[in-house]
């Protein structure tokens, strides 16, 4: 005689198992917005601010080194984190190759630049003419200097935002330069 009371089949458990998976990673993606504005992912670089340093860092793990200026509010930054870096194999590339610099446009925290020079984050974003958001900066070691800008990006829908990550970390910005590169493709610069 079978008692009255709920009843789950396998396929019924599979099924809510996997629901409950599916839940989880789409929790797991969503970026955090921190105290500043700025949406934070768990695998962005924990600064110095000292660029040589966090340049060095990034070198000895064998990443490229990247500077992404965001801004409270901006809602290409927010598409940046919640479309772009939502997407699984974005993210995992990005974390395995490349050490985000995240930066506020409007910043004040103290940053070393490249060339020793100490200034608010504000006021390095001008020195580097950042004029919107976001703005992400790929750097390569330069020969017997401060490490050079390889180009700029703005956003870029993720699967074009792959293509250029991808590029940078081939090395292909040898073979032809960014801007080039880019235009080629229909981006602006």
């Amino acid at each position: 005689m079978r008692r009255p009371g709920l009843i789950l089949s396998r396929r019924a458990l599979l099924g809510s198992g996997a629901l409950l998976a599916a839940a989880m990673v789409r929790a797991q993606a969503a970026p955090h917005l921190g105290a500043d504005g700025l949406y934070e992912e768990p695998w962005f670089l924990t600064p110095t601010f000292d660029l040589r340093k966090d340049f060095e860092n990034a070198a000895k793990a064998n990443k490229n080194f990247v500077m992404i200026w965001e801004l409270r509010g901006c809602s290409w930054c927010r598409l940046l984190h919640t479309v772009n870096f939502a997407r699984h194999d974005i993210a995992a590339f990005a974390k395995e190759n490349f050490s985000f610099l995240q930066l506020n446009l409007r910043g004040n925290r103290p940053c070393v630049d490249f060339d020793g020079e100490a200034l608010p984050e504000e006021l390095l974003g001008l020195k580097y003419e950042v004029a919107s958001t976001p703005t992400i900066q790929f750097f390569a070691p330069a020969d017997g200097g401060p490490p050079r800008e390889l180009g700029r990006i703005s956003y870029r829908e993720p699967d074009e935002f792959l293509r250029v990550l991808r590029l940078v970390r081939a090395g292909r910005y040898h073979e032809i330069h960014f801007d080039e590169w880019h235009r080629s493709r229909g981006g602006e610069q």
